[in-house]
Order: C-alpha cells, then sequence, then structure tokens
C-alpha cells in the first residue's frame, strides 16, 4: 500500500454521512473498512477535531484514494486552514465470522495465518493491518471536556 493514497476519515466524511465532500470522496476512493487510529477527537461546535493525544482510540473508516492529489487538495479545502493532514498509523482489517471461515475451502483456510484461525472455535477470524494513513489533525488545543469518550463520533 502506498502511504499516500490510504485517508482515515472519523467525522463528517464517513459513509453514513450524506454531503458534498462525503460524496465527493466516495466518487474518488474505494472504502477499505472500518479502522482505528490512536488518539483522541474532541467536539467543535458541530463537528469532531482529532488530536494525537490524549491517549486512545478513533473509531472510523479507511479509504484509499483514486488519484489521491486531487481529492486530498478538495478535502484540504474543505477541511480548512484549522485542521492539517499528517500521517498516522492505523489498524484495520476485516473480520470473518465463524460460518463465513467454516465455508472457506481448505486451501483457503491454510492462507489465514494460525493466530488468526480461532473462527473454527465459534469466535471471530480476523486479518488485521497497520497501515500508514492520511488523517486531518485539528491545529488548536481543545480543553479535556470537549473530548469525545467513546472515541465515534457516532455514539458520543
Amino acid at each position: 500500500m502506498n502511504r499516500g493514497d490510504l485517508l482515515f476519515v472519523y467525522g463528517t466524511l464517513r459513509s453514513e454521512f450524506d454531503n458534498r465532500y462525503a460524496r465527493l470522496l466516495r466518487k474518488g476512493a474505494t472504502l477499505v473498512g472500518r479502522a482505528t487510529v490512536s488518539g483522541s477527537i474532541h467536539r467543535v461546535r458541530h463537528f469532531p477535531a482529532y488530536r494525537p493525544e490524549p491517549a486512545g482510540e478513533v473509531q472510523g473508516e479507511l479509504y484509499r484514494l483514486i488519484q489521491p492529489a486531487a481529492t486530498l487538495k478538495a478535502l484540504d479545502e474543505y477541511e480548512g486552514p484549522e485542521f492539517e493532514r499528517v500521517i498516522v498509523r492505523a489498524c484495520h482489517g476485516i473480520t470473518l465470522p465463524p460460518l463465513r471461515y467454516r465455508l472457506l475451502t481448505r486451501a483457503a483456510q491454510s492462507h489465514i495465518p494460525s493466530r488468526d484461525r480461532e473462527g473454527a472455535g465459534g469466535k471471530d477470524v480476523s486479518r488485521r493491518g497497520i497501515s500508514e494513513v492520511w488523517v486531518y489533525q485539528y491545529k488548536q488545543p481543545l480543553p479535556e471536556s470537549s473530548r469525545i469518550l467513546s472515541g465515534d463520533f457516532r455514539a458520543p
């Protein structure tokens, strides 16, 4: 994965939002799936703001950009001067429920690392990765009282 083509979104650009820039992102990118980054999010007026500190886990989605330069330029304008685009590490992956694991052929099962084969015993089978991704970070200090403790903008 090219680090310049992955974008982590945690707020109004997520797939359940229907605004001009969320639609632009969906048109110019492929949703990879759910992901998390270290840090925290805070409520600023009607939108969330990411900061790398204090420590925590921020929930969001990972997108692979089709034309990174053009899409990021438009999103830079949307985010405005209060935000800067930075590189962070994101944890992402897919989860196969146990039934799906059992339906895989033996050949396909052999490609899942042994530490991830617990699905046969009734647990989820996960394949996780860590990638360097773009994220929009709020530049200004934020009061602790504005923190969204759940780390999920949809579930403050």
